[in-house]
Order: C-alpha cells, then structure tokens, then sequence
C-alpha cells in the first residue's frame, strides 16, 4: 500500500502503512478511487489517507480531524523498495 512519514510538531515522528482499510474509508469519503491516484495524486490526498491510517495506527495520538493534522504534521510518502528490485531477466555477471 502507501508508506507514510509523519512528523508532528508535537515530537511525533514515525512511518505508517496505509492498509486496504485505510484506502477504503478515502475512497468513501472522496469518492475517488485508488487507482485514479496514479494520475492525479494530490498532497490533500496523502494527508487525507494518512489521517486514516493514522487513526487506525495511533488512536490516542491521532488529531480528531484532518485540519488538525494539516495544521501540524509533515506527511511525506516515503517511496517503495520495488524500485531497487533487481531486473529478473538480466542475466547474472
């Protein structure tokens, strides 16, 4: 799914994966879909599903509305390990 870093004002700093759920509860809320994002992924976005994900992850420290956590967190994306993938199909030196 989406790996997020979340770094608070507050001292909070950690990295959350974005679960299924979490992809979800946007979509509902959003109405658009998951795939949609490939093309248009926006940083209202990120902090919208890192906002969910963070409930679900930190109920005690979450913020109680996505404001809140526009207002003061950094959320950044932090990019996958598939990139670093070694190429199946070279041949080994």
């Amino acid at each position: 799914m989406l790996t997020l870093k979340i770094t608070g004002d507050d001292g909070f700093d950690e990295t959350i994966v974005a679960q299924p759920r979490d992809i979800l509860l946007f979509e509902r809320t959003t109405k658009v879909s998951f795939y949609a994002l490939e093309s248009s992924l926006s940083m209202a976005h990120v902090y919208k599903i890192a906002f969910f994900a963070f409930k679900r992850t930190y109920p005690e420290l979450a913020p109680a509305k996505v404001t809140e956590l526009e207002e003061g967190y950094d959320v950044l994306l932090v990019p996958g390990d598939d990139e670093d993938d070694e190429d199946p199909t070279r041949g080994e030196a």
